[in-house]
């Protein structure tokens, strides 16, 4: 289907020459020049930092300067922040195990093929069908894990960023009960503040009035600035609201839009690739924790 080909960027577009992305560059501060001393610089500031092997490759660490906007003392405090929150995330998981096939069942998370207009990639994620008496959240936010550090590999997803639907349709009590305070706040932490990757815009649809304390309890949590990109839809507003935001071109029918659910990317295609490359970015971090770190796998 072409239908949208001719007006919205493809997700699968790497290129970070690609006209329409240049702009975005420019928002950033990211310039040829730019790179190469700010690689330069954060280079030699993380050297100094003794208790930490960190990974000193130009892919790895353009992440966390695009992300700062190139400033490279936001870098470098989001690369050890990073690296921190990794053990605190190993320790969170050293108990938790399951089958790859039923991580590989639960299906919640596609991108859609089209990006949106900003050229940020647009994530559809769908909470609601989650089975909270067959999965825990753990087991849910640990794929996330995996999708995020994968989507984030593509250079233009870190110039972009990414924009999110958050769909809560057939959320219940189980869900509620699983999605704990400590589970919130984790998710938003490692949402706005690890991950090396702008955050555009949060949209959550089709949420249900259970829903609405765990929406007031994660506020605090989130920057005044951040919070203005963060958007409630009802059900009853045809989507007219989201399509305010979003092109329903690039959105499924069930949002009111023109692609089919099978035109839309499955994030959680291969999995057990994906926890292979998480656990060599695990090699690094703290010098004394690395064995724990080597130790850490969650499929079986």
């Amino acid at each position: 289907m072409n239908h949208s080909s001719s007006k919205f960027l493809r997700y699968v577009v790497q290129d970070i020459n690609e006209p329409s992305v240049l702009p975005y560059q420019k928002e950033i501060n990211e310039t040829p020049e730019n790179r190469i001393t700010s690689l330069e610089i954060l280079r030699r500031e993380l050297q100094s930092f003794k208790d930490f092997e960190i990974c000193m490759d130009e892919e790895f660490l353009l992440r966390y300067l695009r992300v700062s906007k190139f400033d490279t003392e936001r870098a470098i405090q989001r690369v050890l922040n990073y690296y921190r929150k990794a053990d605190a995330l190993i320790e969170m998981y050293k108990k938790v195990t399951f089958p790859l096939q039923k991580a590989e069942s639960l299906g919640h998370l596609f991108i859609s093929p089209y990006r949106c207009q900003n050229n940020s990639f647009l994530v559809l994620g769908n909470g609601g069908i989650v089975d909270y008496k067959k999965f825990t959240f753990a087991e849910r936010f640990y794929l996330e894990i995996l999708f995020v550090h994968e989507i984030i590999e593509n250079p233009v997803n870190q110039i972009c960023g990414g924009t999110y639907i958050f769909d809560y349709e057939g959320f219940n009590i189980h869900g509620f009960l699983a999605l704990t305070p400590g589970w919130v706040r984790t998710f938003l932490d490692f949402l706005l503040n690890v991950f090396p990757c702008r955050l555009k815009a949060v949209h959550i649809v089709n949420a249900p009035s259970i829903f609405s304390p765990i929406w007031k309890f994660g506020q605090p949590f989130v920057s005044k600035k951040i919070l203005t990109r963060f958007f409630l839809h009802t059900k009853n507003d045809d989507w007219e609201k989201l399509h305010a935001h979003i092109s329903p071109e690039i959105l499924p029918e069930k949002y009111g839009g023109k692609l089919k659910q099978e035109e839309l990317i499955n994030c959680l295609e291969d999995l057990e690739e994906m926890e292979k490359k998480f656990r060599k970015m695990l090699e690094f971090g703290f010098i004394k924790t690395k064995k724990n770190r080597q130790a850490h796998k969650v499929f079986h």
